[in-house]
């Protein structure tokens, strides 16, 4: 019954953790000559799902509005649940 309950679990949770849909959504846009900046503590982890050409920018919350006056045409990636953001969203994990 543990294992049951685990695996039905997991199955409810992958979706979550499954970052190969968001990761080629940044190949695509960086593809369309987007520059991409993650907001927080980026560990590659869209780098091999997403076979990026072009490493993701690591910013701190201090550095987004520079970043963002230098980049009109970036995108950022902003791994926050608590908040809802304003502007045009192109993706949200579940």
């Amino acid at each position: 019954m543990i294992l049951v309950t685990h695996f039905t679990l997991l199955s409810a949770a992958t979706p979550s953790y499954d970052l190969h849909g968001f990761s080629q959504t940044i190949k695509n846009l960086q593809d369309q000559g987007h520059e991409i900046a993650y907001v927080g503590n980026y560990r590659g982890q869209f780098e091999y799902l997403g076979r990026l050409s072009k490493p993701v920018t690591q910013l701190s919350r201090l550095t987004v509005g520079n970043w963002i006056e230098a980049h009109p045409d970036g995108f950022l990636v902003i791994h926050d649940s608590r908040q809802k953001y304003s502007g045009n969203t192109v993706f949200v994990q579940p």
